[in-house]
């Protein structure tokens, strides 16, 4: 249970730093590339983590 807690915190500070990122980089495509792969990434890790959280209730 805590360390999916710590997974959901991760990710939500990596989504953060990426929407940052991607602000400051306007233009850059390659960056861009790969702040969207990280935040799609987050967002499967913080979604599969609540189902999980979900299911053991």
């Amino acid at each position: 249970m805590e360390i999916q807690k710590m997974f959901l915190f991760i990710s939500s500070i990596v989504l953060a730093f990426c929407a940052f990122i991607l602000n400051a980089s306007q233009g850059n495509q390659t960056v861009q590339m790969v702040c969207s792969a990280l935040i799609i990434l987050s967002f499967a890790v913080i979604i599969v983590t609540f189902l999980r959280m979900k299911k053991k209730k």
